[in-house]
């Protein structure tokens, strides 16, 4: 009987085991949505998860943008900012479990400028398009995912002297990566700009204001944007007014369908500097 009672407690033992490593098992891939190893001892380190949820680093700021979620309710997005960074070390991860890829779902993102809540993250923003010498985005962005995604700055001009969700003017999107490779605008051209070729998209009529979209021939996930050199192509070509301003500049992945993480490195933003 001794035998079999420390069978017994080996079998036990045993169940106990398998039991906690199948709940570590099943909690590990909401780590990996998460974005972020949750053990991390880094205070510095912040992460969050509910919709929209923000999370302020300096003159940038993280969102936890579903705005094209509706009524679906099987999903998972964070995001994350080591706030310690300088530069800028963030990311954010997706599940978005529907094979409907024909509406944007999600823009996890980094804002710089106006915030979409009535301030600015920085000084330097709003500028009026005549007023820019020169905006240079330093990035470096490493994403891993499955699915309908892109890699997209996002620029919102005005002609109000403040903005808001009802005066914006234009959006400009400069989509640098990912497995989508067409806008749902109409196809103007294809042109160079900063050395590299984008095909450009046009919508007169998006919402009520005027959406442009410049897609990457050849990805570029990390290297320097000269941002204003597609400010100005818009400018010459009369599509935006010299009078208009600047407000935001984002950095985000679009997320039709599918799961990613994605990790952003080194990233810094610099105005007429």
């Amino acid at each position: 009987m001794i035998f079999k009672r420390k069978n017994i407690k080996s079998f036990l033992l045993a169940i106990i085991c398998i039991v906690i490593v199948w709940i570590t098992g099943c909690l590990a891939p909401n780590a990996q949505v998460a974005g972020i190893d949750p053990a991390n001892s880094n205070p510095a380190v912040i992460q969050k998860c509910q919709d929209f949820a923000r999370i302020p680093v300096r003159e940038y700021l993280l969102d936890n943008n579903v705005w094209g979620k509706s009524n679906i309710t099987n999903y998972q997005q964070c995001v994350w900012a080591d706030t310690g960074s300088n530069p800028l070390i963030a990311g954010w991860s997706w599940s978005w479990q529907t094979t409907d890829n024909k509406k944007v779902k999600a823009y996890p993102e980094i804002h710089y400028g106006w915030d979409w809540d009535k301030k600015f993250t920085t000084t330097k923003l709003p500028l009026k398009v005549n007023k820019i010498n020169k905006i240079q985005v330093t990035y470096d962005v490493t994403t891993s995912a499955e699915g309908v995604y892109n890699l997209a700055f996002d620029l919102w001009l005005t002609k109000a002297s403040f903005p808001t969700r009802n005066n914006l003017s234009r959006e400009v999107m400069i989509w640098v990566d990912g497995t989508k490779k067409k806008s749902g605008a109409t196809f103007i051209k294809r042109a160079t700009i900063d050395g590299g070729e984008y095909d450009l998209y046009i919508n007169r009529d998006w919402n009520y204001w005027t959406y442009f979209s410049f897609i990457k021939v050849v990805p570029q996930p990390k290297g320097t944007l000269n941002v204003h050199e597609f400010l100005f192509f818009l400018k010459n070509a009369e599509y935006i007014s010299p009078q208009e301003s600047l407000v935001e500049i984002e950095l985000g992945n679009e997320v039709w369908s599918g799961s990613g993480k994605t990790v952003v490195k080194n990233y810094s933003i610099n105005v007429n500097n």
